[in-house]
């Protein structure tokens, strides 16, 4: 008959037991959200990069994007060989153990979302900075501009969004749909760079301008269409008469 101590002894065995299990069920729970969260971010991260490496072709995106993908892919690996068709097997292991490799490419799709989100906001920057250039310029009226083109641009951009998720949720997740996406900002592209070729001053129509034209249209813009007098010369009146016609119309010297 057992004794006293041996019946407190086995009573605690199966507390500790019952603890343990209740333990490892909550550890295995706290793990099956992490698999959740990492599988819906990397989802996300996904469906952006494969956006923003189409319109950018970002070399340290790409590497970012790739550190993740293998981590996960590492993981999963791992993990398939250790339970194969029977994830019940994981009851045999220690949940916590699994914490750091998630946190690890939790950490990991963050630093991708930053840096598809600073390419978008430069690209963004970028057009903003060039539309005020060409507004400028409009006051040459040889230099013809067509701003839909930027505002074109921005919408679409902005319409991506600067999440992850709001990138992934304007493709919808679909390979077609983000593929379409990919070709419309190309063209998108292509329109810019034309518009942007004719804010180059320093090259009108493939014809370099001397260095005094240059800075007399400079200041003509930076001075909303005024020039000092002395800022003119024969040289300078034959190459705006040959280059910018419609400008020497607009013009008329004033001398105070």
């Amino acid at each position: 008959m057992a004794t006293f101590l041996q019946r407190v002894k086995s009573i605690t065995s199966v507390i500790d037991e019952r603890i343990e299990r209740e333990r490892k069920a909550n550890e295995l729970k706290k793990l099956c959200e992490k698999f959740v969260l990492v599988n819906e971010e990397l989802t996300n991260i996904i469906w952006a990069c494969r956006f923003v490496l189409g319109i950018s072709e970002d070399s340290e995106l790409q590497s970012l994007f790739n550190i993740t993908r293998d981590r996960y892919e590492s993981l999963r690996e791992s993990l398939i060989s250790l339970w194969g068709e029977n994830p019940d097997k994981i009851d045999i292991l220690e949940p916590t153990e699994l914490y750091e490799p998630l946190d690890e490419i939790m950490r990991m799709c963050q630093q991708s979302e930053i840096k598809m989100n600073e390419i978008l906001r430069q690209n963004m920057e970028k057009i903003k900075a060039t539309h005020v250039l060409a507004e400028s310029l409009s006051i040459i009226p040889d230099i013809r501009i067509d701003f839909q083109i930027f505002m074109e641009a921005k919408s679409f951009l902005s319409k991506a969004g600067s999440s992850a998720a709001s990138v992934a949720e304007h493709v919808e997740r679909d390979k077609k749909l983000c593929e379409k996406k990919i070709k419309e900002w190309h063209s998108l592209s292509a329109k810019l760079s034309k518009e942007q070729a004719k804010l180059d001053l320093q090259n009108v129509k493939g014809k370099k301008l001397t260095s005094e034209t240059l800075s007399f249209l400079t200041q003509f813009v930076k001075n909303n269409g005024e020039a000092d007098f002395e800022s003119i010369n024969g040289e300078v009146v034959d190459e705006l008469k040959s280059k910018f016609p419609e400008l020497c119309k607009k013009l008329r010297v004033s001398m105070s």
